[in-house]
C-alpha cells in the first residue's frame, strides 16, 4: 500500500494531499530540516522513503538537509544521519475537520513536501530508534514519534512525549522519550517547532504551522476534505480552425483534419471520465472589406476568422466545457483569448512558444500577423497600433500583467523591449535549462496568480518543441522543449484544476516527409492528452476492482 500511494504522491495531483497526511499517520517519524549551516530550521514528518511532510513556510527559504539522530544548535551533526534535499513543493489552502466541535482552516501554502536524494526512511528500518523497553507496546499504535523537536534556542531534542521517558538507544540523544499521546488536539509547537505533527487523539492529522489554524465549533463530522473551488473540467469542446493566412506557408490549415484523422477525438474520449464534444471547424466568412495597413498581410481575413472563432470559444465555455482549439496558425490566438476573456475576465494566459508574438506592424520584420497576436490582445500596447480596419469588433481588454511566457528562444529586439518594459514573467529555454520545467511553470503560475484562483488559458505553439520532436512546423527553432518537458508542463497545468482553454497551433502536415508529419502530430496529441488528464502511469479498468479469475473447463 505504501509504495502504491507513494507513486501517487510523486505526481502533482491536487487530490493526493489527504493521502499524504494519511501516510503521516502510519509513519510518524519526526526529522529535523536543516539550513545551509546544518543547523535546525524546521521539523518534518517522514511519510515515504524520500518524502517528508512539513509546513509551507518551512520551504521559504528551502532547507538543504534532513537529519535523523541528534543535533545541538550551532554544532555539526553526524553526517551519516544527514540527507541532502532534492527539491520541495508547497500546497494551497484547504480545511480539515477533526471531529466533534472542531474544525481547522489551514492558510495559504501552509503545507509542503520535501523530497530527499537518498531514501531517509531506510535509516529507521535499519537502526533501533525507539526505546527498546516500550517498542513492543508501541508497535500497534499510530503515534510513536521519533526524531527532532526544538526544546529551546540552545538545544534540539529527540523523541519527546509527555508521559513516558525511557533510556536512549544513542547516548548523544537528549530527552529520549517515546509513547502514546492522548490529548484532543496538540500541535507540539513548543517541542517540535514549525513543521511538526498536529495530533488528534493518537492520530497525526496535520502539520504545525504559524499561525497553525483557526479553531471553531463544528458539528460532529470526522474526516478531512479540501476547500477547493477548482477541479479539472471533465467536459471538453473541440474546435477546429483551418486557417493559415496569418503566415505565408501552405499546409497549416489542414492540421485540424490531420489531427482528427490521427484519432484526436477517439483518444481524448479514452481518458477516464472525459466527455468530449466535437464542435467541428469554424466557418470563416468571406471578407470583402479591404484593410490596407502597412506591414500586416491579409488583415481582413485574419480579422474575419478571429471574430468567428471568438464567438465559438465563448459558446464552448458557456456550455460548461473546456475549450480546445486546433489551429491553424498562431494568429488565431486573438480569437481564442478574446472569446475566453468574454467569459472569464480574470483569466491568465500562458504563451508556450519559441517566439514571443508581441510585435506590432511597426516592429515586425515579416509582416505576418501570426507574430503579432499578443500585441493585438494586450491593452497596454493599444496606443502603439494605428487604426485597424475590420478589427473594430476586438477591443484590447486583456492586461499584459496576466501574461507569462514559456519556451522562448527566438525573440526580436522590440519584443524583448516590451517584455522587459512590462516585466512579463518569462522562462526562456536557458532559464528552463537552469531551473527545470516544473519550477519554471510553477513560478510563473505563482507570479500571475499567487492565490490560485484564476482560470488558465494555454496557447501552445508546436514550435516550442525542439525541431527534432516536431519537424512539421513553419518556423522551427533548434534547442526547444523536449516532448517529455512539454508533457510535464501540461500535466502540472492540468493538476491546478483551473485550465479552461487550450490552443494547439502551427502544426503543418505539408512540411517534411511522412515520418516528420507522424512525429509532429503524435507530439500534438500527447500534449493535448496531458493537458486533459491522461496519466502516464496508466489507469485501472473502469468499474473493475480485481483481476479476472481463471475458469477451468473439464
Amino acid at each position: 500500500m505504501l509504495s502504491n500511494t507513494a507513486t501517487i504522491i510523486m505526481g502533482n495531483n491536487i487530490y493526493d494531499w489527504k493521502i499524504i497526511e494519511t501516510l503521516a499517520e502510519r509513519h510518524p517519524y519526526i526529522v529535523a530540516l536543516l539550513n545551509n549551516t546544518k543547523n535546525y530550521a524546521c521539523t518534518g514528518v517522514i511519510i515515504d522513503h524520500r518524502s517528508i511532510l512539513t509546513s509551507g513556510s518551512c520551504v521559504h527559504p528551502e532547507p538543504l538537509y534532513a537529519a535523523v539522530g541528534s543535533a545541538i544548535a550551532g554544532q555539526r551533526t553526524n553526517d551519516n544521519n544527514i540527507f541532502k534535499i532534492a527539491y520541495t513543493k508547497a500546497h494551497e489552502d484547504y480545511f480539515f475537520e477533526l471531529g466533534r466541535n472542531y474544525n481547522v482552516t489551514r492558510m495559504h501554502s501552509n503545507i509542503a513536501l520535501v523530497f530527499t536524494v537518498k531514501p531517509v526512511l531506510l535509516y529507521f528500518s535499519e537502526s533501533a530508534i525507539l526505546g527498546n523497553y516500550f517498542e513492543s507496546e508501541l508497535r500497534d499504535k499510530k503515534l510513536s514519534t521519533t526524531g527532532y523537536g526544538e526544546l529551546s534556542n540552545a538545544l534540539t531534542v529527540l523523541q519527546h512525549q509527555r508521559y513516558r521517558q525511557v533510556a536512549c538507544t544513542n547516548p548523544k540523544w537528549y530527552y529520549c522519550i517515546c509513547g502514546v499521546e492522548s490529548s484532543v488536539v496538540t500541535t507540539y509547537d513548543l517541542y517540535f517547532g514549525e513543521g511538526g505533527p498536529v495530533f488528534y487523539g493518537d492520530e497525526v492529522i496535520g502539520i504545525s504551522s504559524f499561525p497553525s489554524g483557526l479553531m471553531r465549533l463544528k458539528d460532529d463530522v470526522r474526516g478531512m476534505s479540501q476547500m477547493k473551488k477548482w477541479e479539472p473540467l471533465k467536459q471538453v469542446g473541440v474546435v477546429g480552425v483551418p486557417f493559415e493566412k496569418g503566415q505565408k506557408k501552405y499546409g497549416v490549415s489542414i492540421a485540424p483534419a490531420a489531427m482528427r484523422s490521427a484519432g484526436l477525438i477517439e483518444q481524448l474520449k479514452e481518458i477516464d471520465g472525459l466527455n468530449v464534444k466535437d464542435y467541428g471547424d469554424i466557418e470563416i466568412p468571406a471578407c470583402h472589406e479591404n484593410a490596407n495597413v502597412d506591414n500586416m498581410a491579409c488583415l481582413s481575413l485574419v480579422s474575419a476568422c478571429n471574430k468567428s472563432l471568438s464567438s465559438k470559444v465563448t459558446q464552448v465555455l458557456k456550455d460548461g466545457r473546456l475549450a480546445v482549439t486546433i489551429g491553424g496558425d498562431h494568429s488565431i490566438g486573438v480569437g481564442t483569448v478574446d472569446g475566453h476573456f468574454n467569459v472569464n475576465e480574470d483569466m491568465i494566459l500562458i504563451w508556450v512558444d519559441a517566439h514571443a508574438d508581441i510585435n506590432t506592424n511597426k516592429t515586425s520584420e515579416s509582416g505576418s500577423v501570426h507574430g503579432m497576436p499578443v500585441a493585438l490582445l494586450v491593452k497596454e500596447l493599444s496606443d502603439y497600433w494605428p487604426y485597424l480596419p475590420t478589427m473594430d469588433w476586438q477591443v484590447p481588454k486583456f492586461s499584459i500583467k496576466n501574461l507569462g511566457y514559456i519556451g522562448l528562444r527566438s525573440v526580436d529586439h522590440y519584443e524583448r523591449l516590451a517584455i522587459e518594459k512590462y516585466h512579463v514573467p518569462t522562462f526562456a529555454m536557458e532559464d528552463i535549462e537552469d531551473h527545470g520545467i516544473a519550477k519554471s511553470i510553477n513560478h510563473i503560475l505563482h507570479l500571475l496568480d499567487p492565490e490560485n484562483k484564476k482560470p488558465i488559458h494555454v496557447s501552445f505553439d508546436i514550435d516550442s518543441l525542439d525541431a527534432l520532436e516536431a519537424p512539421s512546423t513553419g518556423t522551427s527553432v533548434r534547442g526547444g522543449l523536449t516532448l517529455r518537458e512539454a508533457i510535464k508542463l501540461m500535466e502540472i497545468i492540468h493538476s491546478t484544476g483551473r485550465l479552461r482553454a487550450l490552443d494547439l497551433v502551427e502544426i503543418n502536415p505539408a512540411i517534411g516527409n511522412d515520418s516528420d508529419r507522424k512525429r509532429t502530430i503524435e507530439a500534438g496529441l500527447c500534449i493535448l492528452k496531458a493537458a486533459l488528464g491522461f496519466s502516464r502511469r496508466g489507469t485501472t479498468p473502469r468499474g473493475v476492482s480485481d483481476l479476472p479469475v481463471q475458469t477451468h473447463h473439464n
